[in-house]
Formats: C-alpha cells, structure tokens, sequence
C-alpha cells in the first residue's frame, strides 16, 4: 500500500495518526522503561498515580519535569516496602506520587534501575486513547473502502461485500425466508480475521451504548474529532454514527421470523491478506442461528430504540430508525421465547465458536433493556429481581459469554426497578455494585500492580477493563465523596495497567504509549505497508491458556519466562500468538468505556 500525502487540519486525528505510521509509536525507545514502570499515557491531576519500580537495591525516586531535567516536589521520595507480584516472580516497590498535580510531562528517575517512559499529568490525558480506541471501529469496517481523507495510512479497498451469500447447512436448516441467499453489507469485522459475529456484536455495541447513556457527553454531537465519514453531520455523536454502521448490519441479520443468523464467514481461514484479496470471499456465507444470537440482538436493539429516538445531545433524534431497531427487538425476543435452547452452530472451520451453554444471562440482558425502553412489565419475567439486589449475582466483569452485567447496569441507569419493585429498589441495586466493586478494590490493594483478578486468561487486558466499568459503576453511584474517590482511583489503576504499569512493561493499546505491540495478529496490519499496526486496538494481553502453542508456531511465540508460576509473561508481541496478540471488537468496547468514562469523571 502507498501512502498519498495529504492536508491535516487542527481536528484531524487521521493526520496525527498518520504521522506515527511513519516510525513512532511503539515497541520501545532509548528513554527505557523496563525496570519502572508507568501509565504511559498519565494520570488525571486528582487521582492516585502510582509507578512500580523493579527493586534492585534502590530505596527512593525522584520524579522529574522532563522540560526542565529537574525533580518536581520532594527530592528523594521513598519507595514503598518491597513485595513480591505472585503471577510474575518480581519484588517490586511502589512509587507514590499522588501529590504531584501541576499539567505537565514528567518521568520517574530511579538511581541504578533507570527511568520511565514520559507521560503527562493533566485533565485531558485520556482524551486521545479514548478517541484512538473509538476510531478503530472505522478501521474494522467490512463492504467499505477506508479512504485516505479519514484512514490516512491505513487506507485500503473495500472488501466483502456481504451481498447474496449462501446459507450455510446450519442455517439454511433454521432459516424463515424463502431466499437461496441472504445479503448483510456492512457491519465490523471481529477481530484478527474477516468474520463477522452476532453475539461478539452484541456486548460491544451494549457496552458502547451504555457509554453513551451513562456519560452522553463523552462524545458530543458537535465533536468532529473522531474524524470519520458521518463527522459532523446533524449534530449527531461520532460514537452513534459508528456504532449505527454495525446496527444496520446487525438488522440485516434478522431472518423474517425474527430470529437472527449467528455469523458470516469464510468457510477456511484467510491468509495474511487485505480484505479486498481474501481468497476466501468466495466461500463466505450466512452460518447457523441461535438463541444467543436472537437475545443479544434484541438487547442492543432494544438499547438503540431508546437512545437513537431521543433528541441530541442524549441520542440521534430519528424516531423512524428507533421504531425500527425496537421492533426488531421484540420480534429477536419473541423468537427466544419460543426457541429457546437453540445453540451455536458447531461449523467453526474459518471462523470462531462463540458457543454458551447458559442462556439465562443473554435472557436477563435482553429482558433488562426491553422494560428499561418499554416499560412492559412481563419481561421481567426473565430477569431474577431478588438476585439483582445482590452483589453475589453479578460477575466480576462482564464478558461476551456472560452479559448478566449489561443487565445490572442498565437498570441501575434508568431506575427501572422501582416500577417493579417499589421505592429504593435501584438504590439497593447500585449498592449491590458497590459491593462488588469493593471486592476488586481489595484485590488491587493486596498486589504492588493493582492486578484485579486472579489469573490470565484469553482476553486478560479487557478483562481488566471490564472490571474498570463496573468500577466507574460504582463510582457514579457512590453514596459519598470518599466511596467515589476509592472507586475513581481504582478504575484509574485498571487502566494504568492497560497502558503499561504491568510487569510486561507493554501498553496493550496499538498507538497509545511508547511501548506498544508492533506485530499484533490483525490481518489488515500485517498485509499492509505501513510499519505501525493500525491504532487504537486493544490486545489480548497475557494468556496462560497457551491456546496457540500446538499448531505450529516457533517456540519464541512464548517466553521462556512463561509457566504455570509465572503466567503475566504469557504473552508475546509476535502476530502467530493470537491466544495473547489478537485485538477483537469487545475488548476495544471496554477500553473504549473505561477511558472515555475516566476522561468524564475527571472533567466533572
């Protein structure tokens, strides 16, 4: 691919990112970073900022303004007492700095370990990877050309058109209509590959729609920055104009009986090939239908009919595509109801499972968002309104496997239980989230990283997002000062760790940090020409499921650092590991939710 010179202008973020395509942006500099580690991007002025240095001998650290080489504060701060991070091995001392609160750059100096990678302190630091990480959608869209007014390097042809593909055996076997084939143009791909999911579809946009009901103000409508194609137009949010192209692919799912088809796929894996030259095109088709697809579809459409039909700045004001997208999802529901044990199909060859064998969840979810919009009653039928008042019914995180979450947090936005249930019931439900989130605020404080699960598993960087959301959950239904600010600090360390203050010392983000994944398992970022991976993709992060090391990769795709002991050095920046180095569209969601939602609470 050639890159073609254009004009930036001040509001522009393909510009900015077109210039770290050249060279920046990752896998390291001379500044080091190895022995202290940092959030990469920074800390908000009033929230707690910590640093993890690899002890060695040393005792103290300075932090130091990198415009005038000089220690800012005290000189000589001690570190903290030295622990040992059980998933890696490492002793490791904290430092400190939380004092330190003037907008700035600075780094962390520690004699005879070495210094930090720069970062800023400041109100907007988390501006840019909220806005990089929203832009990356873009990047994933299938049937478009990503031209190079608003792709800038990373500009390709439009592949996959998704016009009348074959029903595959699994769907023909369920299908309604009468059709020999089905057209769905449009939509994201998934993840590395070209195939594009339902049920994956239906936790990302969930979790992009609650960002957008719970701080509407993240992405305004008159914000151009995002740059994309629908930039500016109608005063309608870049984050509803995104998340709207997957809706309407996700609409031309739904067969006329109102159950929804599962995926589309190549019936192989493609090779390491732009969208516009897989060879798999050809073999791509309509695969399969499932009562999780169905619930998950009806849960987002039921989100977007009450969202997109209000007027901005809270929603899109388009009453005619908010009747559309609530229709849908009363038909998805009704055809769970009646069919509701129908699972995935289990034609996985070229494309991913997604399989679940518990449904209760995607019913609450979907039951969840149809009486928040409808207000009917009878749905809540499948939502267990005594377990929704205690903190023991909810996950730890949510995940695309297990969405009770999404239903929890939606009630707890739009006050639909005390209908239901009488006065104080959604207090008692947000309290439930409090009670959650304080079980990984005690995780966090028992661990020099403020790791807040306990282990690595596919996924394990959006896992650590994921818990981030239900801890701005709890903050923004903190009972008091001091509650809100343990959960904002908290939150604050999920992301730390996302952006580098981990013992790999990677920001997991493509383009966000001075340390980031250069050769991630994405198609688009490997068949191009452009040396930086496409931005704003969030990896996997560390893994020690090592789902990837039987078929046929080298042995350096792992460590040897990697073991059962050491499970945080799982993973690889090599684009074979796609168990620890995949990017996908749900883990984007939640680091999308967690920055944008840390960068409205620090403007509150």
């Amino acid at each position: 691919m050639t890159r073609a010179p254009r004009t930036c202008t001040p509001l522009s973020l393909a510009c900015a990112l077109l210039l770290a395509a050249c060279g920046g942006g990752g896998g390291g500099n001379e500044m080091g970073g190895d022995g202290v580690r940092v959030n990469q991007v920074g800390y908000a002025p009033g929230t707690r900022k910590v640093a993890v240095v690899v002890a060695g001998d040393a005792t103290t650290f300075n932090v130091v303004d990198t415009t005038t080489g000089e220690p800012v504060g005290a000189v000589d701060r001690p570190l903290g007492e030295a622990s040992t991070f059980g998933f890696s091995g490492e002793t490791v001392r904290v430092a400190e700095f939380t004092d330190v609160t003037a907008p700035g750059t600075y780094r962390i100096e520690v004699e005879g370990v070495g210094r930090s990678y720069p970062f800023e302190i400041g109100s907007s630091v988390y501006r840019d990877p909220a806005l990089k990480t929203l832009k990356a959608f873009y990047y994933w869209r299938a049937s478009t050309a990503i031209d190079a007014e608003h792709g800038g390097a990373w500009r390709r042809a439009a592949g996959h058109l998704n016009t009348n593909l074959p029903f595959h055996s699994s769907a023909a076997a369920l299908k309604a209509t009468t059709a020999d084939s089905w057209s769905a143009p449009g939509g994201w791909y998934d993840a590395g590959d070209y195939g594009q999911y339902v049920v994956n579809a239906g936790i990302t946009v969930g979790t992009m729609l609650a960002l957008h009901e719970l701080f509407p103000a993240a992405f305004p409508g008159d914000d151009a920055q995002l740059d994309i194609p629908e930039s500016g137009g109608g005063g309608v949010s870049d984050l509803l104009d995104e998340v709207r192209y997957e809706l309407e692919w996700m609409l031309a799912m739904q067969d006329e009986d109102g159950g929804v088809f599962f995926k589309i796929a190549g019936l192989t894996w493609p090779g390491w090939v732009m969208p516009a030259a897989d060879p798999t095109t050809g073999s791509r088709s309509v695969i399969g239908k499932s009562t999780t697809s169905a619930l998950d579809f009806a849960a987002v459409m039921a989100m977007a009919a009450r969202i997109y039909g209000l007027d901005a700045p809270r929603g899109a004001g388009d009453a005619s595509f908010a009747a559309e997208c609530r229709q849908a999802a009363i038909d998805a529901y009704a055809w769970a109801r009646a069919n509701p044990d129908v699972a995935a199909p289990t034609y996985t060859i070229g494309s991913g499972p997604y399989g679940d064998s518990n449904y209760t969840d995607e019913f609450a979810w979907a039951a969840a968002e149809l009486y928040a919009t409808t207000g009917d009653a009878t749905y809540l039928a499948d939502v267990d309104l005594d377990a929704a008042l205690d903190a023991v019914s909810l996950s730890g995180y949510a995940g695309w496997q297990n969405v009770k979450n999404l239903a929890y947090y939606s009630l707890a936005v739009n006050g639909a239980l005390d209908a239901a249930l009488g006065a104080g019931a959604t207090d008692a439900l947000r309290a439930a989230i409090r009670e959650k989130a304080d079980e990984h605020v005690q995780t966090m404080a028992a661990n020099p990283y403020g790791f807040p699960l306990d282990h690595y598993s596919w996924g394990s960087a959006s896992q650590v997002a994921n818990v981030g959301v239900l801890l701005v959950y709890a903050a923004r239904y903190a009972p008091d000062e001091d509650s809100y600010r343990r959960y904002v600090d908290a939150a604050t360390q999920t992301a730390d760790y996302v952006l580098g203050n981990n013992s790999t010392g990677y920001s997991f983000v493509t383009g966000v940090g001075d340390r980031t994944p250069m050769h991630i398992h994405h198609r688009p970022s490997q068949a191009d020409s452009v040396r930086a991976p496409v931005p704003g993709l969030l990896t996997g992060g560390p893994n020690s499921g090592l789902q990837d090391r039987g078929n046929g990769n080298p042995p350096v795709t792992y460590s040897s650092r990697c073991s059962d002991a050491r499970p945080v050095f799982c993973y690889t920046d090599q684009y074979e590991s796609y168990s620890s180095n995949e990017p996908a569209i749900n883990q984007n969601a939640a680091a999308l939710f967690l920055f944008a939602a840390l960068d409205a609470l620090a403007n509150i």
